[in-house]
Parts: structure tokens; C-alpha cells; sequence
């Protein structure tokens, strides 16, 4: 109960504190080095990386600062920069803070749930876990949801199945070892609520 307790003081000193200015900051870094040509190709992986050291929160390490996946028709360099780096993946490598952020040991991972097998969670079925490693923790509640009537005939909540995570992006999963798509060796803090399916 203790560490609910702390995660509603510690996640809102840490957005507003942290993460806020910075996403601001960056909407104005974003394109600023875009523009300045601060940027270079991976001859490996293709990917494109900012140069400027000032930038390496913005960067991603595993899609780089250029991913048109979500925008296919979009065809201008840096305007996909800007979506990916500053609206849709922003401070990608904030998680290369230490302390702030959750550094996962397998043996210091708890969690409660309404599951009994830890493989069984972060799947597409209705759940909800609470994990904890160290003094950090989350809250995961994955449930189905009729959604909110249409307004004008857009709907903004379709019914289906939703996610609610806040806190650490801890998984039960994480007591066998880290969980890469969560951020290796920290996780992300997050306040997620999303359509899943």
C-alpha cells in the first residue's frame, strides 16, 4: 500500500518537475537540429542519429530520430522528424538518467495480480497487476470498456480494450529478466491509457 502511496507523490513531482519542460524543450530542439543538418546516418542499421550531444534524450537508439511509420504519406524529412522525435516517441533516452528511473533487478521484482503465472500478463486479456522493484512501482489495469458515444459521428474511445499503467513500465515478467521493450537496463515512467484492441 506504502508504495501506491509514494508512486501518487513521486509521478507528478516528476512530470511536472521533469519531463514536462523538457517535451517542451523539445519541441523547440526537435526541429532546431533538423534544420541545422545535426544528424547523421548509421552505415550499419540505416538509422538516422542526432550529433549534438544536447540532443541524446531525444534520440532513439533502436528506430533512430526518422520512423515514417506512422505518417506513410508524409514525405518531408523533417517533418517526420519532428512527429517521431518531439510529439510521438519524446525523450526516447530520458531512461539513461539513473535514479530517476527504475534500474530492473530480477531478484529485487515483486508484484500482485489476478493472474497466478507471470507469463500471463502484459498480454491482450482483461488483467491488472501491481509491480515493484526497489522504491519503484506501477499500476496496470487492462479491461474491456463500451467506450463514449459518438460525438458529431467521431468517436474518441471506440469500445474495446483498454490499458491504464502508471508508474514504472514494470512487468511481473520482469522477476525472469528485464523486459527490452520496456527499456533495458531502466524503464520508462509512464501515465498510459490507451485502446489495446
Amino acid at each position: 500500500m506504502w508504495r501506491l502511496l509514494w508512486l501518487s507523490i513521486w509521478l507528478p513531482v516528476y512530470f511536472l518537475l521533469l519531463w514536462i519542460p523538457l517535451y517542451i524543450v523539445g519541441w523547440i530542439l526537435v526541429p532546431l537540429a533538423a534544420a541545422c543538418g545535426a544528424y547523421e546516418q548509421d552505415s550499419a542499421t540505416g538509422l538516422y542519429h542526432f550529433t549534438w550531444s544536447i540532443m541524446a534524450l531525444y534520440d532513439n537508439s533502436t528506430d533512430g530520430i526518422y520512423n515514417n511509420s506512422y505518417w506513410p504519406t508524409i514525405t518531408n524529412f523533417y517533418s517526420v522528424i519532428w512527429r517521431w522525435c518531439a510529439m510521438r516517441n519524446p525523450l526516447a533516452s530520458i531512461t539513461k538518467i539513473p535514479l530517476i528511473h527504475c534500474y530492473v533487478n530480477p531478484s529485487e521484482v515483486g508484484f500482485t495480480g489476478n493472474q497466478t503465472n507471470s507469463s500471463l500478463y502484459d498480454t491482450k486479456i482483461p488483467q491488472w497487476f501491481c509491480c515493484w522493484c526497489g522504491l519503484f512501482s506501477c499500476f496496470y489495469l487492462q479491461f474491456n470498456w463500451n467506450g463514449l458515444p459518438s460525438i458529431f459521428g467521431w468517436q474518441p474511445f471506440p469500445p474495446g480494450l483498454y490499458l491504464l499503467w502508471i508508474g514504472s513500465k514494470l512487468v511481473p515478467k520482469d522477476v525472469q529478466a528485464p523486459q527490452s521493450s520496456y527499456g533495458v537496463p531502466r524503464t520508462f515512467n509512464t501515465i498510459q491509457f490507451n485502446r489495446q484492441a
